[in-house]
């Protein structure tokens, strides 16, 4: 965990000089995001930068912060010694929790851009058949059927970061309702 604790530290800086002012006078912090592909510089007040870093320092889930959990998704991968990638997305971040490599990538929810993919319907079918037929009557009978068939969406949630896919949450139900939420929390939240 101290391996991942400083890999954390080496992505996210908040150290950076005030590089700006905000209409209201307060300083513009300029924080550099260090991706797996790229780097991206934001500029964010000192307060939000702050909080933003100690959100971001761990991959705990921080409700002492105001961070709220709003959906989780694991994928288990081997099958006598089981690697889990888990995803998880809060008011704050999106991030990735990856075993087998032992890798976290997060990004901040103020900045993505969420893209529904490979979205598409399938259906589930139960029932049950019974019958009966009396000895000697080949078309003597009775029979009974009953059904029930739920169809549901299911699609991949693509994490954008300037243009690039940061994180990719495959299988998800009701991926455009997530794709609405978030949408929603970045309004609200974020006063987008």
């Amino acid at each position: 965990m101290t391996e991942l604790k400083d890999e954390l530290s080496k992505k996210w800086d908040t150290k950076e000089p005030v590089v700006s002012l905000t209409e209201d006078g307060e300083p513009l912090h300029a924080i550099t995001l260090h991706l797996p592909n790229f780097e991206i510089q934001i500029k964010e007040t000192d307060f939000y930068a702050r909080k933003l870093a100690n959100i971001l320092e761990s991959p705990r889930i921080k409700k002492e912060m105001g961070e709220q959990l709003i959906a989780m998704y694991e994928h288990k991968t081997g099958i006598i010694f089981k690697k889990t990638t888990s995803w998880y997305v809060t008011n704050y971040r999106i991030f990735c929790l990856n075993e087998e490599e032992a890798k976290l990538t997060q990004v901040p929810l103020k900045y993505v851009d969420v893209v529904v993919s490979n979205a598409h319907s399938f259906s589930e079918r139960t029932g049950a058949i019974a019958g009966g037929m009396m000895p000697g009557f080949m078309y003597a009978g009775m029979g009974f059927t009953q059904g029930q068939s739920t169809s549901r969406r299911v699609g991949d949630i693509n994490v954008l970061l300037s243009g690039q896919i940061v994180i990719l949450i495959p299988d998800v139900l009701d991926p455009t309702g997530l794709k609405q939420l978030l949408y929603q929390i970045k309004k609200q939240i974020h006063d987008e």
